[in-house]
């Protein structure tokens, strides 16, 4: 397993036979990246596939699809409409995954354009039901799309729900009744009910106050229990209410290494 930027996202197919990572590099007036595609050996080993890999402006973060048919890649675009002045676009690329190789096939249309500029896209996730996705941004916004039947996006009405500030991860619990945003740059996580039409309403109260640098939330397979990486150097863990609200636990957080940024959780199997 090889990459030649900087890895931020890795996700495996509900299958377990492909995994895909997104990568991102640097460059003097911006950024550019690739989508790698990998297959999941026998016995757990990966092995990079040199077709199937795409090249991105700048990926951020890359779900797929719970039926394991699509995939969705967020990216970070910098435009230099003159040498002195550049702007970030928030762009969503999505693919077919083919069934039989794991190759990425471009949909119809292969690029969604956040209707808003200055903004990172820094998360994005797919809720249970595979009906509705949701894109996490640095200016605090989630915006949330209908998925179709061809698994293209289509914007939803309001289009974008307000989060804390550097939305930088989306969690679901598995029901898909209740969504959790970490937000980095406010130190909180909102907490949402989902309609039922997919959209983001806030619960009361909309955030409540975790760690330093809040990097990645997720909910255990029960859907009893939260956690928080935070970047400051603890994980924060919260209990789930029947109505979606988080409650601290006792205690409210666990010591971590150096600046964790990704917390996640597995079922165990009996």
């Amino acid at each position: 397993m090889s990459a030649s930027g900087l890895p931020n996202s890795f996700a495996v197919d509900s299958s377990a036979r492909f995994a895909y990572a997104t990568e991102v590099r640097p460059t003097p007036i911006g950024y550019d990246g690739s989508i790698l595609r990998y297959t999941v050996g026998p016995d757990g080993r990966l092995k990079l596939e040199g077709s199937g890999s795409f090249v991105l402006a700048g990926p951020t973060s890359g779900v797929i699809h719970p039926s394991g048919k699509y995939f969705y890649a967020t990216v970070r675009d910098v435009v230099c409409p003159l040498i002195v002045l550049c702007f970030d676009r928030a762009q969503v690329f999505q693919f077919e995954i083919l069934a039989g190789s794991g190759e990425l096939m471009p949909l119809d249309p292969e690029l969604i354009q956040l209707p808003v500029l200055n903004a990172i896209p820094s998360s994005s996730a797919v809720h249970p039901s595979g009906r509705y996705a949701y894109v996490g941004t640095s200016g605090g916004n989630v915006w949330q799309f209908m998925i179709g039947a061809s698994g293209a996006l289509a914007s939803m009405t309001p289009n974008s729900v307000a989060a804390g500030g550097g939305a930088s991860s989306i969690a679901f619990d598995p029901a898909g009744k209740y969504a959790y945003v970490a937000n980095k740059a406010g130190n909180t996580v909102s907490q949402f009910r989902i309609g039922s039409d997919g959209a983001l309403e806030p619960l009361s109260p909309a955030a409540i106050q975790v760690g330093t640098g809040p990097s990645s939330v997720t909910v255990d397979a029960s859907g009893k229990y939260a956690y928080v990486a935070n970047e400051g150097g603890n994980v924060s863990q919260y209990e789930i209410a029947a109505d979606g609200k988080l409650a601290p636990m006792t205690p409210a957080t666990i010591a971590a290494g150096t600046n964790p940024v990704s917390v996640v959780t597995v079922a165990i199997l009996q």
